[in-house]
């Protein structure tokens, strides 16, 4: 039973150091992002000085960039990566506050190439379908709303976090395997069983000889 223990435990802590090793030495991935804001004409502040119609092209460019549609575009357009379109919230998911006219665009990756030109991709659908989404509610291409890149693309950033908290992590994790593991074949050990005297003779288990 004592070796059955010693090689199962050993199983694991191999394993639990293979899956340390792909993990933490593994492609970490790649992210790109950037802000875009949507700002008015030139020609027609005064129409948007309460900002309402602003934020209404906001919300109908980030919604329609998050549909199907605009996805089949971004992969004709070259893009290969997930991305993530959505509106500045200045506070928090129970009481959200976008009443800033800005979206910000993210991209996921395993390899930087495919971040940066999925980036350029979302970025270049996104323009069309702000003036295409304008155009169908009938405003003119002097009055329509511009999407203007004012946050730069951070470029591929390769998304690695701390070796020794992945290392501690794990490590934690394989003792609590072993110990279970341990736990588990204990269990499976098996019992003396007790009251082995119950059925013999009533001279035999007082230690009196029986004589036939």
């Amino acid at each position: 039973m004592l070796l059955r223990r010693c090689i199962a435990t050993t199983i694991v802590a191999l394993a639990a150091g293979m899956l340390s090793y792909h993990l933490i030495r593994g492609n970490p991935g790649y992210i790109d992002s950037g802000g875009v804001a949507f700002t008015a004409p030139k020609s027609s502040v005064a129409m948007f000085q309460n900002m309402r119609s602003l934020l209404a092209v906001e919300d109908a460019v980030a919604a329609y960039m998050m549909g199907s549609q605009a996805e089949q575009q971004v992969r004709a357009a070259g893009g290969t990566a997930p991305y993530n379109v959505a509106m500045l919230n200045l506070y928090n998911e129970q009481y959200p506050d976008y009443s800033q006219p800005y979206v910000t665009i993210a991209v996921m990756s395993h390899y930087p190439e495919a971040t940066k030109k999925t980036f350029g991709a979302v970025l270049g659908v996104l323009r069309k379908a702000t003036a295409m989404l304008q155009e169908q509610v009938g405003a003119t291409s002097k009055n329509e709303v511009k999407a203007t890149l004012v946050a730069e693309p951070t470029g591929p950033i390769a998304q690695g976090g701390s070796h020794r908290r992945s290392y501690a992590a794990l490590a934690v994790l394989t003792i609590i395997a072993i110990y279970m593991t341990a736990r588990v074949l204990d269990r499976r050990r098996p019992c003396r069983r007790r009251g082995r005297g119950r059925h013999r003779p009533a001279a035999a288990r007082f230690g009196l000889a029986t004589f036939r």
